[in-house]
């Protein structure tokens, strides 16, 4: 609901603040600007006459600020947990799990709020084991430039996910 009072964006700084721009290789993009989350989020609330507070928690790669994080989810009105896997071209992986033990920052955050959405920037198929722990799910794959408008719009209905090819 864009009308919620304060919303907070959490994941590792690779998802949360930065446009999700994709891998390396023949996917390695330098665009002429980039809309990070925050910001995107902030512009699109604006725009649909929103006064919410959206505030950001980047959680280190060694979860070592966890705590800091399930604090913030505790006392915002809505919480939006950005995370995923961005591959590249000559670097596989031994397994589907994502980098950095998010699956274990996002099992430790989701029922702390029941206002809560996973926002998945991947491209790569993923495991989630706390799938059924958590309300709602958006697969957004690598937006590009404009990540922060485009997962802004997704989450407050402002555009359909309608399933089109990202």
């Amino acid at each position: 609901d864009p009308d919620s009072r304060s919303i907070v964006i959490v994941g590792q700084s690779k998802f949360v603040d930065e446009a999700c721009l994709g891998g390396g290789g023949s996917s390695k993009v330098i665009p002429l600007y980039t809309v990070p989350p925050l910001a995107g989020m902030q512009d699109v609330l604006r725009d649909l006459g929103s006064s919410a507070t959206v505030t950001k928690v980047t959680v280190s790669d060694d979860l070592s600020n966890l705590d800091v994080a399930k604090n913030a989810a505790k006392h915002a009105d809505v919480v939006v947990l950005m995370a995923g896997l961005v591959a590249t071209e000559g670097a596989d992986q031994s397994d589907a799990n994502m980098l950095n033990d998010q699956n274990r920052m996002l099992d430790e955050l989701l029922g702390i709020n029941p206002t809560t959405v996973v926002v998945m920037k991947d491209s790569n198929p993923v495991l989630m084991p706390w799938i059924d722990d958590v309300p709602a799910v958006l697969e957004v794959w690598n937006q590009g430039a404009e990540d922060g408008h485009v997962v802004a719009d997704l989450v407050f209905g402002v555009v359909n996910p309608s399933g089109k090819l990202p």
